[in-house]
């Protein structure tokens, strides 16, 4: 053996490890990048200046008894823990996770005295808190849904300069909060007052909401109305002298020259403020609502003081009944097949400020496809969507944005009323809706367990009387059976190819036999040549920020998704089928399938671009849903890339380990020790006899390659997969920090020299640990032979060496891979078991003792490890769900 040059090695693993460590920090956190934050003002959102106010607000919230302040304009912010104020534009939204305050003042004169006031926010997210005039007013949890605040008037200045404050917090929780802080498939999170803000002033007394439901008679051909109203009054509200109050409804045809029906005048009795009533009207004769024939009424709720009128809410409604019959939508009684499809409320370029205009924009758009559906995906829309798809003829699907929810988050009893509380208001903003066409639960949420089904029984309570389907999603994970409460299930089959959508149905078959299932298609634009997974082109505007796929993968993304609406057509039994997704949307962190482009993270699967032209999918799917037919569509696809660095890099690393074993009788003796006999080489290192340097750089490197090449196949065989995706998402919540891994997979040489030095880093931190542990127990070897332990411990590694070559195609075969990685998993046991070993032999420790330091150490590492995890991104309560849904697509 060589016992010189000890400081020499000393010396260069010391350079080693500093080297590493620069070389890992200056590549992922580089100074002045894109991953410094700029001026949070310049990624502040507003609507366009000439649209901040819209007359649509004036329909929904006005009329002659009722006046609209609008309170959309400029608005001052600033971070909370910043002085000073910057002028902005509301409604508006910011694209990082934060604290901004929000302030205006607004004034009010003489004529609001004695009115009631109400502030109607049509969205914030995530949470606000709300004060005026410096004192606190309200709070609301949960975003993008309308709610309001009654404006006391003891915090109001009457007539004079009001402030208003508004507090939003945008950061999502890993426990709390709708959405999740892990929530895949759910757009970008934003913050801000995200919609149109308003003041509303009401009579004395005022209906203050009306909730309509309908039951229908006579093969529809007869329907009762039912109006529950609530009103509320102020306190200092006098009826003159000998009146009563009255509520009245009234039924008017659309043109508002037909009085369709009245209910008798009701007299109204308060509880204090407060007073619920109950209207019916009985209406023979009505035309149904239908998309092709949207018919609509006027209802008028009218309150009176004997003949004057105080107060009047009028709104449009439509007839129709919506359920689910074995297996089938019906809409009036009759099978409606859903052609639908998928919808992120994102305006491009402005973000999720979409304002009545964009919404009618987009129904318009969807009409011209030949759809008669629009599932709004991951949070509720805009309010006055709802009133557009009323008028125009188009069932609106609306949902909770829960994604990926395990069993554990429905036994909480907070979260099931923040839940239950969410779904309250979007049930209030759409049930009375006539194009409301189902109201969902989630996507992926574990509803087939015991705490799923009480979760489910308090949502249902919650719905009360409305008569609409409840449906639920499912992308991942495969439900063990359906509760009551479902009637509609939705397959996620996005990114499947017309072979993987007939494999999937085969299994989905049993589930679905007596419930209705809606099919989810669509396809990404994938790399298909080699242009370089970062290559960027113009987006919208000449921004070369958004990725913008070429001609040949808008190609591809139409021929893919033509064989698939090819295959599902043929299966009759279905209730529709959806198209994943209308338009290209912003994701909250980048996608791994879609390699590593620049700027901003577009999820580009739309029939619409980024730009929000019309892509050649569009015309694929407008054939099947306006002519009922696919069209033909030949193209010759290109070849998937072949990652020739896998095998030539393993051969080379073969043949350079071959070459030095037969070359060096002392290189064959050490391995021939370290495997056969052991015990007699670690003894040599307590011995502090030296093995050769060349020997162990030789034999770590070959160790450290070997292991990254197996790990970058496994990175850039599932660089398409997005359940591989969004176990991502669940360990990394930095967008920069995701980006580079995910431009890694996608560049294999990269990606081994990455993990080689990587590897080599947590080695070096791993001989600094044997040094620290060495000196506590007062044992003197060099820092040299605790790297030779470490690395000749990893030797194990080298029986690998057959398959690196080929291990990126094993991946693939299910058999063949399961048993490669079971061959893996044991090598690495077999390295750990090696390292243990060789440490209870240096340091002179018995079994026991070895033991306990080892499992103490560990548990330590581990335990803090998983105690950070845990804490911050909740990894106790969803490994177990993807533990069940990597078992079923094991097993299937």
């Amino acid at each position: 053996m060589n016992h010189s040059g000890g400081s020499s090695l000393n010396l260069s693993m010391r350079v080693l490890v500093v080297w590493c460590q620069v070389l890992m920090f200056s590549w992922f956190f580089p100074a002045g990048t894109r991953a410094a934050k700029k001026g949070w003002t310049e990624r502040y959102t507003p609507r366009a200046v000439e649209d901040i106010d819209s007359h649509k607000l004036l329909e929904l919230y006005g009329g002659d008894m009722r006046k609209v302040m609008s309170l959309n304009g400029q608005w001052q912010a600033r971070l909370v823990d910043e002085e000073d104020f910057h002028n902005v534009w509301v409604p508006g939204a910011f694209d990082f996770e934060g604290r901004v305050r929000f302030k205006r003042s607004f004034e009010l004169d003489s004529s609001f005295v004695d009115k009631q006031l109400k502030l109607v926010l049509l969205g914030v997210n995530n949470r606000c808190k709300i004060y005026l005039n410096r004192q606190f007013l309200s709070s609301h949890v949960s975003g993008n849904t309308a709610f309001s605040v009654d404006l006391d008037e003891d915090k109001l200045v009457l007539p004079g300069t009001n402030e208003l404050v508004i507090e939003v917090d945008n950061t999502l929780l890993p426990r709390e909060g709708i959405p999740l802080r892990h929530h895949p498939g759910i757009a970008h999170n934003y913050g801000g007052v995200i919609r149109d803000i308003l003041i509303q002033v009401l009579p004395p007394v005022a209906i203050k909401s009306v909730r309509v439901n309908y039951l229908f008679s006579d093969g529809f051909g007869k329907c009762e109305l039912t109006l529950q109203t609530l009103l509320h009054r102020r306190d200092d509200f006098l009826l003159a002298e000998g009146t009563r109050l009255t509520l009245q409804a009234e039924l008017w045809d659309s043109t508002g020259t037909r009085l369709m029906a009245k209910s008798p005048p009701k007299p109204v009795k308060f509880d204090r403020v407060v007073s619920q009533d109950t209207l019916k009207l009985k209406v023979d004769g009505v035309e149904l609502w239908t998309p092709d024939q949207p018919h609509l009424y006027e209802v008028r709720a009218i309150l009176k003081e004997g003949r004057t009128t105080l107060d009047v809410s009028s709104f449009e409604v439509g007839f129709s009944v919506a359920e689910v019959a074995e297996g089938k939508y019906l809409l009036n009684g009759q099978p409606f097949p859903l052609r639908g499809v998928n919808w992120y409320a994102d305006a491009s370029v402005a973000g999720p400020v979409v304002n009545p205009e964009i919404c009618e924009e987009t129904v318009r758009k969807i009409k011209s496809l030949g759809a008669n559906a629009v599932r709004v995906v991951g949070t509720p829309p805009h309010p006055y969507l709802f009133d557009v798809c009323d008028r125009l003829g188009l069932l609106v699907f609306t949902e909770m944005p829960l994604s990926f929810v395990p069993a554990v988050r429905l036994r909480n009893a907070a979260f099931t009323e923040m839940v239950s509380d969410y779904f309250t208001e979007i049930l209030l903003q759409s049930v009375s809706h006539v194009s409301l066409g189902g109201v969902g639960f989630g996507t992926d949420v574990q509803f087939d367990l015991l705490a799923g089904d009480l979760f489910l029984q308090v949502l249902r309570a919650a719905a009360g009387e409305a008569a609409r389907p409840f449906y639920a999603s499912y992308r991942h994970y495969m439900p063990s059976r359906w509760p009551d409460e479902i009637d509609l299930v939705f397959i996620d089959l996005y990114q499947h190819t017309a072979e993987q959508v007939e494999a999937e149905r085969q299994k989905w078959e049993k589930l679905t036999q007596q419930l209705g299932y809606v099919y989810m298609v669509g396809f990404p634009f994938r790399q298909t040549h080699e242009r370089g997974a970062d290559s960027r082109n113009p987006g919208l505007d000449g921004n070369a920020d958004v990725y913008q796929p070429d001609l040949q993968d808008v190609a591809v993304q139409a021929y893919e998704l033509n064989r698939v609406l090819t295959k599902i057509s043929t299966d009759k039994e279905k209730a529709g089928v959806f198209i994943h997704t209308l338009a290209d949307w912003r994701e909250a962190l980048p996608n791994i399938i879609f390699g590593a482009p620049e700027g901003e993270y577009v999820h580009a699967s739309g029939l619409l671009g980024w730009d929000r032209k019309e892509r050649l999918a569009f015309d694929i799917v407008e054939s099947l849903f306006k002519e009922g037919q696919t069209k033909k569509i030949s193209l010759r696809l290109p070849p998937s890339q072949k990652p020739n660095e896998y095998p030539v890099f393993g051969i080379l690393l073969i043949l350079m380990f071959l070459f030095n074993f037969n070359r060096s009788r002392r290189f064959r003796s050490n391995l021939k020790r370290i495997f056969l006999y052991p015990h007699g080489f670690y003894m040599d290192l307590r011995d502090n006899r030296k093995i050769s340097k060349g020997q162990t750089l030789l034999l770590s490197l070959v160790a450290t390659v070997v292991v990254s090449i197996i790990l970058s196949s496994v990175a850039f065989n599932f660089r398409e997969n997005l359940l591989f995706n969004d176990l991502l998402n669940l360990m990394v919540d930095s967008p920069a920090l995701k980006w580079k891994l995910i431009w890694l997979a996608w560049h294999p040489l990269a990606c081994i020299v990455f993990l080689v030095v990587l590897h080599y880093t947590l080695y070096s931190y791993a001989i600094v640990l044997l040094r620290v542990t060495a000196l506590i127990l007062g044992k003197r070897l060099p820092l040299v032979q605790y790297a030779t332990l470490v690395f000749w411990a990893a030797a194990c590694y080298v029986w690998l060496l057959p398959l690196v070559p080929i291990f990126y195609r094993l991946i693939n075969q299910t058999e063949w891979g399961t048993i490669a990685a079971a061959v893996i998993g044991l090598v690495s046991g077999w390295f750990f078991v090696r390292l243990f070993r060789g440490v209870k032999v240096i340091f002179g420790l018995s079994i026991l003792r070895a033991g306990t330091f080892v499992l103490v150490l560990g548990m330590l590492i581990i335990g803090s490890l998983a105690w950070y995890l845990d804490k911050k991104y909740a990894v106790a309560d969803y490994l177990p769900m993807y533990w069940t849904v990597l078992s079923d697509k094991i097993s299937l």
